[in-house]
């Protein structure tokens, strides 16, 4: 069986800490110039077949449709990034799940 995760980051674009590490290696990494676009960035995503999306909490915190609309919906996956959780352990986590779906 293979999985095809198509992962995305979105953060505000005065945010500098905030997933300074995966846009360093060049993934997409998506800066709001407005936190009331964070909803609209979102379906654009979803359309363009992205299942995975990362949120600063801070762009987390502008959305209507994280529960509304995707709550239940199993082939999204929405994941909100605590600020103060460190970076790398992020990554370490992000890491992790590609190695296990990539044995499957």
């Amino acid at each position: 069986m293979i999985l095809i995760m198509k992962v995305s980051w979105i953060k505000y674009e005065k945010d500098n800490k905030s997933f300074s590490l995966p846009e360093k290696l060049g993934f997409d990494v998506f800066k709001l110039q407005n936190l009331e676009q964070t909803d609209d960035k979102i379906e654009e995503l979803i359309e363009n077949r992205y299942n995975t999306i990362i949120l600063s909490n801070e762009v987390a915190s502008f959305s209507e449709s994280i529960i509304k609309k995707y709550s239940k919906n199993e082939n999204i996956n929405i994941i909100i990034y605590n600020t103060n959780m460190p970076e790398l352990l992020l990554s370490l986590k992000f890491w992790h799940i590609f190695f296990v779906f990539d044995r499957y």
